[in-house]
């Protein structure tokens, strides 16, 4: 999403990069590599080595030197193309060498156009500064040993007194067909620090990670060295957690102390928090009420900046972190997160509500630890504190008309450090800040006035759910066909039905997105036929989060993990048709889980029958031996016993149903009507009810024999024999023969 969550960085600098002759390397030479003994792995990494030297004005160098076997086939796919990324607004990066050194000996050179540097990211209203240098080697193959060297070099420093670094020993080697990381066995890693005597470092390393390097000092400057040899390989995995809980890593900070981040953050935007003329003029516009609510103001500065600003990703030689300001950014009507932000704050302290910048930790820049400080942030938004009368807001105005406050669900538990000039504040945005993940879907099957089936449907969103929905309708340019192969998801066989829908309210502020359809059923149920309905769990969450596309236990390595937690509802309202009555023919059942709560029951109702489910998600971290069970829990909830529920005809009924409409055509004193209701009496086995209405017949129509012999019956019933005997030969002589 990435109009919610644009990192900083934003500008287009493009300069040449070329290959570098006679640079000093850093690995030994690849026919010593050779010598080395072969693993069973499809790659692995000879030697991964880091030599940087930080200076004392903050700007560094890193000489980064990687050489790989290559051991299969899948493998010199994989590694035929390299791609370093960096930023080319902070950094300048150039090539040293690059060489395969064939099967049978050969060393062969880089192509010189074989080589360059690209701009990434990109897309409308986007400006990016994320760079990569990208070459392919010669003769990768099974067998052959390839190496490269790059320098990397700072150019601009966002925050000159503070330096930090994540260091892991694996190369991260993207696959062939962009469907995962390849992170190969490590038979030899090493990474140098050299810096200043007197310059202070914190460090903090994790699984295995050596927490103490080896020092050398020529008086003037130190180097630290930290070395590993034969490291595992690490398998990348979906809902796996963050890098530092899984892999050797080691965390190195010039800062444990947060407060530089607020200084330094603060400086860049204090003065464009300073109320304008024309901010001033805005802020009296939005029309709020004198003794208004904040909730009322935070409201109005919302849609103002929704409706006039519009969201774009160019920073416009900023760097990425130093905003506009706000008149700037009312001139030219569109403005990053930041100048998003800092126009807000601006318009809300006019307007008497106090509110703060915030820097976030997007999912999308991961889920880091924080005992060291590091620039994380690739987000801001607005954070506005609790008083005595209403809880704190957290507030995101950078979405596409996006549901106030427009923070994304999957922003719960992102780190966020809250800038005000007095020290800042590192904190995480609290789950209870954000709306909740729920779905629900409303079902109301009937059979309509020309005999067909019909199933109305509403889905009701919130959470993540509402603002994918919100997005994808805002954004798709197909979206007939694409709402008819979501709503699939309900009734997957599409030859039985026609389906008509719509998604609602994607550019409302205040009202969350929905969705409302009708299927009409091609085949016309048939009068002597029971109707039947079915409705199931699958119907809900084949719409929102299935499980089929699940690893395979025997396959997971890692824990696995979910940080959003989520509720989906079903609720399926049978209408009975005409004269039928219900019966259940299945039903559904709990199902219990460690990992998740399904509950479902059925009732009777005037309308038919109803079933209710719901089945609640909670965040999940549990071991790779705990998947196996969470799998076989999943792949039964993905395959859920359905309701089925009939309704049959009522021969009662239909009898009602029918004097019904005598009465209607002939009136209740009618001579029809009387009979009629004679005859449905003795049927029902309602003998003395039966005796009146048979005696009236017969006063209205005396040549009736039909009458005379229902009137003999409901005698002799009464235990009236003779009276029903005579009755009878009153009937025989007029003709009746029953």
């Amino acid at each position: 999403m990435p109009a919610l969550w644009g990192t900083l960085f934003c500008i287009l600098f493009i300069f040449s990069t070329q290959v570098a002759a006679d640079t000093r390397r850093l690995g030994p030479d690849l026919d010593i590599q050779a010598k080395i003994v072969q693993t069973d792995h499809g790659a692995e990494v000879l030697y991964s080595l880091t030599e940087v030297e930080l200076k004392a004005d903050g700007h560094w160098q890193a000489v980064d030197y990687i050489s790989i076997r290559i051991n299969s086939i899948e493998a010199a796919r994989d590694y035929g193309r390299i791609a370093v990324p960096y930023n080319h607004y902070y950094s300048n990066i150039s090539l040293d060498f690059a060489r395969v050194l064939d099967r049978q000996g050969k060393l062969n050179e880089l192509a010189e156009d074989a080589v360059q540097v690209r701009i990434t990211g990109g897309g409308q209203d986007f400006y990016s500064d994320s760079s990569e240098l990208v070459f392919s080697l010669p003769d990768v193959a099974p067998g052959s040993i390839l190496e490269f060297q790059y320098t990397h070099t700072s150019k601009e420093l966002a925050l000159p007194e503070l330096f930090s670094n994540r260091i892991t020993p694996y190369y991260f080697q993207k696959k062939v067909g962009n469907d995962g990381w390849r992170t190969d066995y490590v038979s030899n890693f090493s990474y140098s620090l050299t810096h200043n005597v007197g310059k202070k470092l914190y460090t903090k390393s994790y699984n295995h990670f050596p927490a103490t390097p080896t020092v050398k000092s020529d008086g003037r400057t130190i180097t630290k060295t930290w070395s590993m040899k034969n490291v595992k390989d690490l398998t990348i995995e979906g809902w796996m957690p963050p890098l530092y809980q899984v892999a050797p890593q080691l965390f190195i900070s010039t800062h444990k102390d947060w407060s530089v981040i607020d200084t330094w953050s603060w400086g860049n935007v204090h003065e464009k928090l300073v109320p304008t003329a024309e901010t001033k003029k805005i802020a009296k516009r939005l029309k709020t009420k004198k003794h208004g609510t904040d909730d009322e103001k935070v409201r109005a500065v919302y849609e103002f900046i929704q409706s006039n600003i519009r969201y774009v990703f160019a920073h416009l030689g900023r760097g990425g972190y130093e905003p506009h300001f706000p008149n700037d950014v009312l001139q030219q009507n569109y403005g990053d997160c930041k100048d998003q932000t800092v126009l807000t704050v601006t318009l809300l302290k006019e307007l008497g509500v106090e509110a703060y910048p915030a820097l976030v930790q997007t999912p999308q820049s991961g889920r880091s630890d924080t005992p060291l400080v590091s620039l994380i942030f690739d987000h801001m938004i607005v954070y506005i504190p609790a008083t005595e009368t209403r809880e704190a807001i957290w507030l995101d105005t950078t979405g596409d008309r996006a549901l106030y406050p427009g923070m994304s669900g999957y922003l719960a538990g992102q780190t966020a450090f809250v800038v005000d000039g007095k020290g800042g504040k590192l904190t995480r945005i609290p789950k209870s800040k954000l709306p909740n993940n729920e779905a629900t879907l409303n079902l109301d099957y009937r059979v309509n006035e020309e005999g067909f089936s019909e199933v109305s449907a509403e889905i009701f969103l919130s959470g993540y759910y509402e603002e994918n929905i919100r997005n994808w309708w805002k954004h798709d340019t197909n979206r007939t066909t694409s709402l008819n192969q979501f709503a699939s998801s309900i009734f997957p066989k599409t030859t039985e039905y026609v389906f008509s829908g719509d998604v609602l309210n994607t550019d409302d502020f205040w009202q969350p997105a929905t969705i409302k359809g009708v299927f009409t059923f091609k085949e016309k149920a048939s009068e002597e036929d029971s109707v039947s309905f079915a409705a199931s769990l699958a119907q809900i969450i084949q719409l929102f989060g299935g499980y089929s596309e699940l690893q395979l236990p025997q396959e997971r390595e890692n824990r696995f993990t979910n940080f959003y937690p989520s509720t989906l509802y079903l609720n399926a309202n049978f209408h009975a048709p005409t004269e039928t009555i219900v019966a259940v023919v299945d039903t559904g059942s709990d199902i219990k889980s460690n990992y998740f709560t399904f509950t479902q029951k059925g009732s009777k109702t005037a309308e038919g029958y109803r079933v209710t489910m719901s089945l609640t998600r909670p965040v999940i971290n549990i071991s790779a031996r705990e998947y196996a069970e969470y799998f076989e829990h999943a792949k039964a909830l993905s395959q859920p016993n359905p309701w089925i529920i009939s309704f049959t005809n009522n021969p009662e009924q239909e009898k009602e149903h029918q004097l019904s409409q005598v009465e209607s055509k002939f009136g209740n004193k009618s001579f029809e009507f009387l009979l009629a209701k004679t005859k449905q009496l003795i049927e029902a086995g309602n003998f003395e009810a039966a005796l009146e209405p048979a005696q009236e017949a017969v006063k209205l129509n005396v040549n009736s024999g039909e009458a005379w012999y229902y009137l003999g019956m409901a005698q002799g019933l009464n235990s009236m024999i003779d009276e029903s005997q005579q009755s009878f030969t009153v009937a025989e002589t007029l003709g009746y023969l029953p």
